[in-house]
């Protein structure tokens, strides 16, 4: 699906998005043979991945199959309670998990529990390789493909140590609001996509302002600020 849709014209592509919005039930779900299939679900909403981030049409379709499919987990947050299910599932439902990390901890639990002596799972090497990558992925921070997301470290312009507790904060929006970690960073996700005109303060410091531009489904590295002790505010743009 992911290729058609990259291969697609525009024309196309709005209808084949049209019927996949057509075929989809009220429940976000998705049909094999007449009955709702959450592996039809998961393949779908995979493939539209990279289209969410770039059409509103696309990031409808998938934000409600992501929805059905979360829905649809057990009492032990998997699905089916079956290794290869719930690891592609929870493949095309990572980037929606932001707000409930308990689902990634509930599948890693799972998957771990079902590991055999020798390290496969199911003595399997294809169930074998998804869960492995069901594993890695649980360890990483969701991103929603419609959302963008923003990182940005900051240091002492005098000699590079790192400066926890500064403020960041969006002069258009309240979105954006934080204060740099003991490593100097502040990270955040979940950004509609757009420009930003952000500032940094922390005492004794001279305020930083800067520009960044948020693109859905990435996270930008704004790399290394430098804060000028004792000076007068000034501006960079990213």
């Amino acid at each position: 699906l992911a290729a058609q849709l990259q291969n697609l014209g525009a024309s196309d592509k709005d209808r084949l998005l049209a019927w996949l919005q057509a075929n989809q039930s009220t429940d976000g779900g998705f049909s094999q043979g007449g009955s709702a299939d959450p592996m039809t679900s998961a393949v779908i909403l995979r493939g539209l991945r990279e289209s969410a981030s770039l059409n509103s049409v696309a990031a409808a379709i998938a934000s409600k199959a992501a929805a059905h499919l979360l829905a649809r987990r057990g009492a032990a947050g998997i699905w089916s309670d079956d290794v290869a299910s719930t690891a592609l599932i929870f493949e095309a439902v990572h980037p929606y998990t932001g707000s409930d990390p308990s689902v990634a901890s509930a599948v890693s639990s799972y998957l771990l529990g079902q590991q055999l002596p020798d390290g496969s799972w199911a003595g399997d090497a294809f169930v074998t390789a998804v869960a492995l990558r069901a594993l890695a992925l649980s360890a990483q921070p969701a991103l929603d493909p419609s959302l963008a997301g923003l990182s940005v470290k900051f240091v002492d312009a005098r000699n590079g140590a790192a400066l926890p507790g500064v403020s960041l904060i969006a002069l258009t929006s309240s979105a954006v609001h934080g204060l740099s970690d003991g490593e100097g960073r502040v990270e955040q996700r979940g950004l509609a996509a757009g420009s930003y005109q952000l500032q940094a303060s922390l005492s004794g410091y001279a305020t930083l302002s800067f520009t960044v531009t948020l693109k859905a489904g990435q996270v930008l590295d704004a790399g290394v600020l430098q804060m000028l002790f004792g000076y007068l505010a000034h501006a960079i743009e990213h």
